[in-house]
């Protein structure tokens, strides 16, 4: 599969954290004729977290139902299904007893074929993460099924060819790291095909950790200025190499230690719509067509700053070391 300009075009993509697992598909009412789950995989089923369930669709009117997909945590087997429940009720014990209406959306759908060499040669990342991981734990991306029907041959191909896409604009920063982008560590493949991208898993998002914050009424660690003078700098590193990220928001920005182990950092992470300058990309929150550029990052930072000032309430800051006052 080759990454052509038309499909850098890409489609809207939905981003909850790390930024980071994607998984929105087909309206509840919509009956996909898929392969129903082997009796292997539902004895595999652990816990709600490792499936990687996500709601996708949920009405809550007298008969409430909610429709999802997860993403089995060994194999990368995508399954979707529904239940009459609201989406806080799923639990894996309801998705066992549902199974018999469980299908399998086929890895052709979902997943790219991995390149083969010379045409292209993308790293793999290791089962576990490596020593020098700053977080020990592994964040996994997955297909971004927006949208998602079976009957779009077209529509499955774009997909797929923007996580192809992602995956080596993500090996080319690799080779540039800096402490303020997410570490990416590989793609993940299953059955000869990409089913994933791998990155440090880091505790908290942004927007979680100052929810943390007001709901404790201290602990927070954000010092304003420094915060985004980081966001300045890695933004400044991929305008270095000819490409702006095109989708800085709180949403995007994960938290980490700051130098030392003292204060936090921002972490830039979501690099789907990070492309070369002049190509173009429809925005996440209103499908709009526009042109990757250092103008959407600079505005996108400026913006970031006057919110992140609005919202850090700096009485709340705990004092490092060098803050404490003095013994008596």
């Amino acid at each position: 599969m080759t990454v052509n300009d038309s499909q850098f075009e890409s489609a809207p993509s939905s981003n909850p954290r790390d930024g980071h697992s994607f998984t929105t598909t087909a309206p509840a009412h919509q009956k996909l004729h898929l392969s129903p789950p082997s009796e292997d995989m539902v004895r595999r089923v652990p816990s709600r977290n490792e499936m990687n369930i996500h709601h996708i669709t949920e009405d809550l009117s007298s008969a409430p139902s909610t429709t999802f997909t997860y993403f089995t945590p060994d194999t990368d087997e995508c399954y979707i299904g529904s239940l009459p429940l609201p989406s806080s009720s799923l639990t894996p014990s309801l998705i066992l007893e549902s199974s018999s209406h469980l299908e399998r959306i086929p890895d052709g759908l979902i997943y790219p074929l991995m390149p083969g060499k010379p045409l292209m040669a993308l790293i793999i990342a290791p089962d576990s993460p490596p020593e020098d991981s700053e977080t020990g734990a592994y964040f996994i991306r997955r297909p971004n099924l927006l949208n998602f029907d079976t009957k779009d041959k077209d529509r499955a191909e774009q997909q797929q060819a923007m996580l192809l896409r992602e995956a080596v604009i993500l090996q080319q920063l690799a080779q540039h790291g800096h402490p303020n982008m997410i570490r990416y560590h590989g793609t993940r493949t299953r059955r000869g095909r990409i089913t994933g991208l791998v990155f440090d898993k880091h505790p908290y998002t942004l927007l979680e950790y100052l929810a943390e914050v007001k709901e404790k009424g201290k602990g927070n660690e954000i010092e304003v200025e420094s915060f985004v003078m980081g966001l300045e700098s890695v933004v400044s590193r991929l305008h270095q190499l000819g490409l702006a990220h095109n989708s800085i928001r709180a949403e995007n920005i994960v938290v980490g230690r700051g130098e030392g182990g003292e204060g936090v950092r921002a972490v830039l992470v979501e690099f789907s719509k990070c492309l070369p300058f002049g190509k173009k990309f429809r925005t996440s929150y209103d499908g709009e067509l526009k042109v990757s550029s250092k103008e959407n990052d600079r505005q996108a930072v400026k913006d970031f700053r006057s919110w992140l000032e609005g919202v850090v309430d700096p009485t709340l800051i705990t004092p490092t070391q060098d803050d404490q006052p003095a013994s008596s």
